[in-house]
């Protein structure tokens, strides 16, 4: 007996903590969902307006698209360029890489946050394949934490199909078209917590049997998702008792009432655009627990319904969206059981109410009736009234088609014991508030006008507790004398402050001067209007420390550098807005002293990142927001400081200007540092191409065309330069040319003369052959008269004595009548190996030097044995000389007499080493 007690204890206890256990996992979730949107709508905590195209927060859709971005990486509307993959515990990040890369062509996942894994496989194809299920899944990671799964064609999902996936937590498989659920295909998950499976298109039959045993394995399901279901039975949710929220998105099971009674602890039942016609009837007396009902976007048109709503604390309620016109007592007496009432009755048509149809009613927290276009000045007294006497904490009247021409203290003295925190009276039309409009609702903590004409000065002053404010679309009247200057000086205890749309040429607003309180200031679209507001925007920004800064739509890109830098010097903010304002390159001080977490520059006009943009900012960057822009070129060192960036809708081109932009993008894939999210296709003027971004490559010719053209035609044009100069050099120095080329054959063909050899000369005669017979001399000389005295008695000696003689000859040396003197001339100098020419002034004009010449360049050519010796026995300018002798003195050996004693040693020694070099082999 102790043991079966013990052992019920046990069971209930263990049931208890994993309640609690999977709580804690759902509410984990559910809060980092719910801090990413109340992180960029602060406001919305509090008024929960509804956002607009443009929303007053400048920011249409930020929130949804942050988390989109967080839970799902970018796979909608952009491409990562790094994707992680990771895993925890003991499998290694590359065996899942390697698992993804083999088998998972559809698939990818991403570290979340913490250790958690999240994964997505989606396939979008016109002619769809069945897939199997348990294949897809099985090289997803162990680990993996959430599950996203889309566009397949299932079918079936087999028993086991997540044996290897037991960590899974929430389950999302959205049109896959599953129409078997085996009894056993949830088996292996240990501790499910949200599970969502729906098939609603015109082509899906939905889940053909629901039962006890196909949910039995995830028992621990805390939130369910369910379309289309053929058949079910009635015991199925008895599964599922730790089953809070559910959302049906097919009405088919709605048919079966039987089924609600199992929901004993369903504290949320969703069931939006499914088409109903009316409150669904018995639903609501079986769910006892039920604490918010959700029934958007239908064509319900009465808030009618059979049966009975018991007892309840607390009850939401949200009709928005239906057809309904008219609401009467009766039908809010239904609720007359609610201790506290949440109704939301926006985006209706109503248009008539009952007097006093709130009389039944003890206590609405909040009640919305946006948006009900023809509910009028006359519906909201009747509601005013039916408030009078009780608590409500929120109003909310936006587009209510109230017209009102002094709005008064008469309007609102119906709720002068309301308590009432949050007003929302914008969008209507109203002339003017009157000073004492708002002294009835001094408890206002929350309140949002608009589009009225005229304010009072003091209007504001009665609403001490005032912590949030909203003022927007003001009318731009013309020619209008009275203007007004309304000041939020005694409004101590404002903490958010947004204008929208201002037309201050009749109004402004003057901030406090002891703005410390403020937290959130969102300045947005009032173009010129920004300038009455700049000295104040400074002060706030060096007086508070902002959590949200929001500058857009204020045509900031007027604004020269200097001032742009000045105005955010040393912002210290955790989230700063800057779109809309026609930005092209930011100046570089802009971020001087600078603190942010997340910078939005989305919706202007950058083509540019330079470098040192982030430099001065204290703290690492988040996000950073470039949608939207014309991106073309990102200095990569501008962002290190940046965590992650987007710059998606850039309408990138691939072309030659943004190739340096795209090889940054490369460079980032395989980078750690900093994630970016960008479109994955090329942009074209026409429209979107089939050009990846990260694969398009173009070569150094086709993006330097002009340069390239410019190079060859350099070239070419040296090319034939080159040729020309070549060629005229060539021509000029043609005869420098052929002479030099005879001189070096010479040098080559004759030898040298072992000097130390007596004999060596006449062994030279007597063993050479026929040729060298004949060249008996060292050297013929060639003189004109004058010099003849120093031939004999200077030259002569020096060379035919001492230890080397050297044998001479010249003209004196023919023999007459023995032969003719060109006859012997040319002998002579033909038996000779060098030719000496003493060049003196009276020898070049004497008619013979030419002919010796000529005879011996004709020797050079012919034999190509001599060698041709100068000696310049005074100094004689070339410009004197012809053109052989210049020949002869730049490409022969050249020798100058000189009358010093010195100069004259050095000269019989180099002449000596000349007559001694060469001889013939």
């Amino acid at each position: 007996m102790l043991f079966g007690v013990c052992f019920i204890i046990c069971l209930c206890t263990s049931g208890t903590l994993l309640k609690r256990s999977n709580k804690e996992i759902f509410r984990e979730q559910d809060t980092i969902i719910e801090t990413n949107k109340k992180q960029y709508d602060l406001m919305e905590e509090h008024l929960e307006f509804k956002k607009r195209k443009v929303t007053w927060f400048g920011q249409e859709n930020y929130d949804e698209n942050f988390i989109k971005e967080t839970l799902k990486d970018g796979s909608i509307t952009g491409d990562f360029v790094k994707l992680h993959t990771y895993v925890i515990g003991d499998t290694s990040e590359e065996d899942v890489k390697q698992q993804l890369k083999n088998n998972c062509d559809f698939c990818k996942c991403f570290r979340a946050w913490g250790n958690r894994i999240i994964c997505e496989c989606h396939q979008n194809r016109p002619n769809k394949t069945s897939t199997n299920f348990t294949e897809l899944v099985s090289c997803l990671p162990y680990f993996t934490f959430r599950l996203e799964i889309s566009g397949f064609n299932f079918g079936t999902i087999q028993n086991g199909s997540f044996s290897n996936l037991p960590e899974v937590k929430f389950l999302l498989l959205t049109e896959c078209n599953i129409t078997i659920l085996e009894p056993d295909a949830f088996r292996g998950i240990k501790q499910l917590v949200w599970l969502r499976i729906v098939d609603i298109g015109k082509d899906k039959e939905g889940i053909s049997f629901l039962n006890y045993q196909t949910l039995y394995n995830c028992h621990t399901i805390q939130v369910l998702t369910l379309g289309k279901v053929k058949h079910i039975e009635n015991d199925t949710f008895l599964a599922v008792p730790f089953l809070e929220e559910l959302t049906l998105q097919h009405k088919g099971i709605l048919k079966h009432y039987q089924l609600f009674k199992a929901f004993h602890g369903l504290r949320k039942l969703t069931l939006n655009q499914i088409k109903l016609k009316r409150i669904p009837d018995v639903i609501l007396s079986y769910l006892v627990s039920l604490k918010e009902l959700y029934l958007d976007n239908n064509e319900i048109t009465s808030l009618k319904f059979d049966g009975n709503l018991g007892p309840r604390k607390k009850f939401h309620l949200s009709i928005q969206g239906n057809n309904i016109k008219s609401v009467t007592k009766a039908d809010m007496s239904q609720f007359m059981n609610v201790t506290c009432l949440e109704l939301n009755l926006a985006d209706n048509a109503i248009e008539e109410t009952e007097p006093n149809f709130l009389h039944d009613i003890n206590q609405i927290k909040s009640l919305s009736l946006e948006r009900n276009m023809k509910f009028g000045k006359t519906n909201l007294m009747h509601l005013l009234e039916g408030l009078k006497g009780k608590s409500i904490f929120r109003l909310k009247m936006t587009g209510c088609g109230i017209v009102i021409d002094k709005f008064n203290s008469s309007i609102l003295e119906p709720l002068k014991n309301s308590n009432l925190r949050i007003l929302s009276i914008d969008d209507n039309q109203i002339n003017t508030f009157e000073a004492d409009a708002f002294v009835p609702v001094k408890s206002l903590e929350a309140l949002q006008i608009s589009n009225f004409m005229h304010i009072s000065s003091k209007t504001l002053s009665p609403l001490q507790n005032l912590g949030i404010l909203h003022i927007h679309d003001m009318f731009v009247v013309y020619g209008r004398l009275d203007k007004a200057n309304v000041s939020f000086s005694e409004l101590k205890q404002l903490r958010a402050l947004s204008l929208y749309k201002l037309d201050f040429d009749h109004l402004i607003f003057t901030f406090s001067n002891d703005t410390s309180s403020i937290t959130e200031l969102n300045l947005i679209n009032l173009g010129e209007t920004f300038a009455a507001y700049h000295n104040q925007v400074l002060n706030v920004i060096t007086k508070s420390r902002l959590v949200v800064l929001t500058l857009s739509g204020n045509l900031l890109f007027r604004y020269s550098d200097t001032t742009l830098c000045k105005l955010f010097n040393g912002v210290r903010t955790s989230f700063i807005i800057l779109r809309d304002n026609y930005f092209k390159i930011l100046p570089i001080c802009m971020f001087q002293n600078f603190s942010a977490d997340r910078i939005d520059l989305s919706q202007n006009r950058i083509t540019y990142i330079q470098e040192g943009l982030f430099k001065n900012i204290k703290n690492k960057i988040t996000l950073l927001n470039l949608t939207g822009n014309a991106i073309s070129l990102i200095d990569g060192t501008a962002l290190a400081k940046v965590a992650r960036i987007s710059i998606e809708n850039n309408l990138i081109e691939c072309n030659c200007a943004t190739q340096p932009f795209m090889n940054w993008l490369k460079r980032r894939k395989n980078s750690s540092e900093t994630r970016v999210t960008h479109d994955r296709f090329c942009a074209s003027s026409t429209g979107p191409t089939h050009n990846e971004l990260l694969t398009f490559e173009l070569t150094w010719v086709q993006c330097n065309m002009n340069a390239f053209v410019r190079i060859i035609s350099l070239s070419i044009s040296s090319v034939i330069l080159v040729g020309v100069i070549t060629a005229s050099l060539l021509k000029y120095f043609w005869k420098d040319i052929k002479y030099m080329q005879l001189v070096r054959r010479a040098k080559r063909h004759n030898g040298y003369i072992q000097i130390g050899d007596q004999n060596g000369i006449q062994n030279d005669i007597l063993n050479d052959d026929v040729i060298q017979d004949n060249e008996i001399y060292d050297a013929f000389i060639s003189y004109h008269s004058e010099k003849r005295i120093w031939v004999r008695d200077v030259m002569t000696p020096e060379l035919t004595n001492g230890d080397v003689q050297f044998s001479l000859i010249h003209d004196d040396n023919i023999i007459p009548g023995q032969e003719s003197y060109f006859g012997g001339l040319m002998s002579h100098m033909d038996r000779s190996r060098h030719i000496i020419f003493l060049v003196t002034r009276g020898w070049m004009k004497e008619g013979w030097n030419e002919f010796e010449m000529d005879s011996a360049i004709d020797m050079l050519t012919q034999t190509k044995r001599h060698t041709l010796i100068v000696i310049l026995m005074e100094h004689i300018p070339q410009k004197d000389m012809s053109h052989k002798l210049k020949l002869m003195v730049r490409h022969n050996v050249c020798l100058k007499w000189s009358e010093e004693e010195g100069n004259q040693r050095k000269f019989w020694r180099d002449l000596k080493l000349e007559l001694g070099k060469k001889r013939y082999e």
